[in-house]
């Protein structure tokens, strides 16, 4: 029989494969009897800490464990990238809490906004108390000379008639001593053309013409009056 099939021994020919078995079952009794005969059980990898004796320190100090089902060491719970707060079991720790870091430098001076819109008018405010009298003002400077006063005043007049085609010219006096103030003149009728109206010295002085329809009656005032100076 080739050796690939298997050999001989006291219990008949063996499989190859059955040696490898047989051989893999011997090594693992002969670890366990030394692992008890020594009181120590060796870690399932470098990443463990040993159960009892001397072994490696823990790697995850900071993270929840429970007891490795295999007698190799405790596992891990939860990846390096999850928090303290899932270990429902109390055995996790939570470290404390970091001290506060510095304030940052002020910022930059924002931009100035832009102005905002006008406010609505106010309310009128109610009116306010009068005010006190003020003190009397002092005596003011005598003033100019005014214009000459007038007394004894009075209208001079006089009358004339006029015919068609006839130029009228009539002058009225002021009493002696009082000086002419003004004066004018009547003339009723439309065919009448007034030709001048003035001041004549000391009196009044109107100038007619009287154009076809009929005679006219003219009369001329003047204003005359005392005036002192």
């Amino acid at each position: 029989m080739s050796p690939e099939h298997g050999q001989r021994s006291a219990l008949g020919p063996l499989p190859t494969r059955g040696r490898w078995v047989v051989g893999g079952t011997m090594a693992s009794l002969v670890l366990v009897m030394l692992g008890f005969s020594s009181g120590t059980v060796a870690a399932a990898g470098p990443q463990y800490a040993a159960t009892a004796g001397v072994g490696q320190a823990d790697p995850h100090p900071d993270k929840c464990r429970k007891p490795n089902k295999g007698g190799h060491g405790p596992e891990v719970m939860g990846s390096e990238h999850e928090t303290a707060d899932r270990c429902k079991d109390g055995k996790g720790v939570v470290g404390p809490q970091g001290p506060t870091g510095p304030p940052g430098p002020q910022g930059a001076t924002g931009a100035t906004g832009a102005p905002g819109a006008d406010g609505a008018p106010g309310a009128t405010g109610a009116t306010g108390t009068p005010g006190v009298d003020g003190a009397p003002g002092g005596t003011g400077a005598t003033g100019a000379t005014g214009a000459p006063g007038v007394s004894g005043r009075e209208v001079v007049t006089a009358s004339e008639t006029g015919t068609p085609g006839q130029f009228v010219d009539i002058t009225v006096a002021c009493p002696t001593g009082k000086t002419v103030l003004g004066g004018g003149f009547n003339a009723p009728a439309a065919n009448a053309r007034v030709l001048a109206s003035r001041p004549d010295g000391a009196g009044w002085t109107g100038l007619f013409f009287v154009d076809p329809g009929g005679g006219i009656e003219f009369t001329v005032y003047a204003v005359c009056a005392n005036v002192t100076p």
